[in-house]
């Protein structure tokens, strides 16, 4: 078998309204030999794959694939089903598949849907290596593959944030294009595109996110404008650590002064020694270490867009709760198996890891994993709340009492941001933030939306819209019309007729066709660019405009 062509396609195409791989494939000696013919075909793949027993294929129910398979279908066929379901292994639901014959004799058409790009191109691959290996009664590595897909969907799938904003906006009909392979997205095109990178925007102030980065200058800020903050001071050195901690007493949180996700915070540090060792943490991320009373309360993340107060969430570290028989490590591998947690940001919680901060935390109270807890004892695992490292959160947008609503609209004007996040400590948000029981501990840039999009308790928050709102106003014009011109003789010249026609009715064009590219009747690439390319570079042009220039 031989694969002739392999590519994606990246929008609704003549196959499909979903993106899709298609693929050519000359199917060989298998044109001759359908399933059935091929003895012990079947059985070996379904023990190699039992899954692919939930397909239907076109009897319409679970076992029809294998209904089919048993009856006889060409290996083309088989190679579309399991490129969806090794993409269902690798945690990527997919379901759209067709095979089409040609009228050439062994090549067939196969289109399959994918969610990651990289990974349904290998998907494919593999599909066509695993159905030939069957057919031939060879082994087939299907863990390597699964765990290869498994790392090309998390390398290359779009977080939950960047990508909740993306769908939202492919629901309003305003198209994305992915820029690299991280977070930095287009939505719209020409001079109507904006720019997104995970949830910061192209107008995000770059000031703004320079003070959240420094959470000592945030301190200072919110503290002139009458916001409570906890005291504290910024420490170069364990003796000067030492000597804030004394001053404004025990128990206090270390921290670096400029870090995220929670790496090297340390909470409800007791005594000089738990001090030293929370100081080295946080001077692995940052030389600058800010030790600061600790808040007694429960930790809160508040979002504000655009100004406005959109969702809260109370934020629960990751824990575990024995059961008086397990141990410690036991406890965590069970709690992993929720299916709800993952790995990183691929699903609603992430998965608990043991590290430093386990097992420092741990460490303070002389256990190991090896420990079993009594039961009902409830274990935190880490030391900050954040959904990172495995914690959980509980919507709690509906409690927020008014005077809190105003102060986090007000911190996110101070600081300068048009999406933050705000950071928490109080016994509640029901009321307002009492000085010294109560107050912000950190601002965050590029907050993330898992926890308001899907929070492990409560109402699910569509902060998407709202950030989509900002970008895009209801009822504005945010669209660029396109003109597409297909055939066979004479395209280039009807293009480049319609590019100066509008061109002189006040219009900037953008102009992609066999003699290359052109911005307003300017030359910028030369050679044959009617194809995909050069429409990409068109839309991605951000002075093609729909309006006159007077």
């Amino acid at each position: 078998m031989e694969i002739l062509e392999h590519r994606a396609l990246r929008g609704p195409n003549r196959y499909s309204r979903h993106q899709a791989i298609f693929m050519v494939l000359d199917i060989g000696q298998y044109e001759e030999q359908p399933s059935d013919t091929l003895d012990g075909f079947t059985d070996r793949l379904i023990k190699l794959i039992p899954t692919l027993e939930n397909h239907g294929c076109s009897i319409g129910g679970p076992g029809g694939f294998i209904t089919r398979l048993r009856r006889g279908t060409w290996i083309g066929h088989i190679a579309e089903h399991v490129a969806l379901e090794l993409q269902c292994l690798a945690g990527m639901e997919v379901g759209f598949g067709k095979t089409y014959d040609t009228k050439d004799h062994g090549i067939y058409k196969v289109v399959y849907r994918y969610r990651v790009e990289s990974a349904g191109i290998r998907a494919g691959q593999a599909a066509v290596d695993l159905v030939h290996a069957v057919a031939q009664n060879r082994e087939f590595d299907l863990a390597a593959v699964i765990a290869q897909l498994e790392e090309l969907r998390e390398s290359d799938l779009l977080g939950p944030s960047t990508g909740s904003i993306v769908e939202e906006a492919k629901m309003r009909g305003i198209p994305a294009i992915r820029l690299n392979n991280e977070s930095h997205v287009q939505l719209g095109y020409g001079s109507k595109q904006r720019h997104i990178q995970a949830t910061m925007t192209d107008r995000t102030s770059a000031i703004g996110v320079e003070i959240a980065d420094e959470k000592f200058r945030t301190k200072q800020l919110l503290s002139q404008a009458g916001i409570p903050t906890p005291d504290g001071a910024v420490a170069l050195t364990l003796a000067e650590a030492v000597q804030i901690a004394q001053d404004i007493g025990y128990p206090v949180a270390v921290k670096p002064e400029v870090g995220n996700h929670g790496r090297g915070i340390t909470a409800g540090v007791s005594d000089a020694n738990e001090l030293e060792t929370a100081f080295a943490s946080a001077h692995r991320i940052c030389n600058s270490i800010i030790v600061e009373k600790s808040m007694t309360g429960l930790d809160y993340r508040v979002l504000v867009i655009n100004g406005v107060l959109v969702a809260a969430a109370l934020r629960e570290p990751a824990n575990v709760v024995g059961d008086g028989k397990s141990s410690i490590r036991q406890l965590i591998d069970q709690t992993n198996l929720d299916p709800r947690r993952g790995i990183g940001h691929e699903r609603v919680l992430t998965a608990i890891a043991i590290d430093h901060m386990t097992e420092r935390l741990l460490a303070f109270q002389a256990r190991s994993v090896d420990d079993v807890l009594a039961a009902n004892e409830k274990l935190y695992l880490k030391s900050t709340a954040n959904l990172s490292t495995g914690g959980t959160a509980c919507d709690v947008t509906d409690k927020v009492h008014q005077d809190v609503r105003l102060m986090c609209e007000r911190v996110a004007r101070i600081i300068g941001m048009d999406c933050i996040g705000i950071d928490i400590v109080a016994p509640g948000l029901d009321r307002p933030l009492q000085h010294g029981s109560a107050g912000i501990v950190e601002v965050n840039a590029a907050p993330g939306f898992r926890m308001h999009l899907a929070p492990t308790e409560g109402k699910a928050r569509n902060v998407a819209e709202p950030f989509v709102d900002m970008l895009f106003p209801r009822g504005a014009n945010n669209s660029v019309p396109i003109v597409a011109v297909t055939g066979t003789n004479g395209k280039t010249t009807t293009a480049k007729l319609i590019s100066h026609a509008l061109k002189y009715s006040g219009l900037r064009v953008g102009f992609a066709g066999t003699t290359g590219v052109a911005i307003d009747g300017v030359p910028v690439v030369s050679g044959d660019y009617s194809g995909p390319e050069g429409s990409s570079i068109v839309l991605r042009e951000p002075t093609v405009t729909t309006r006159c220039w007077k």
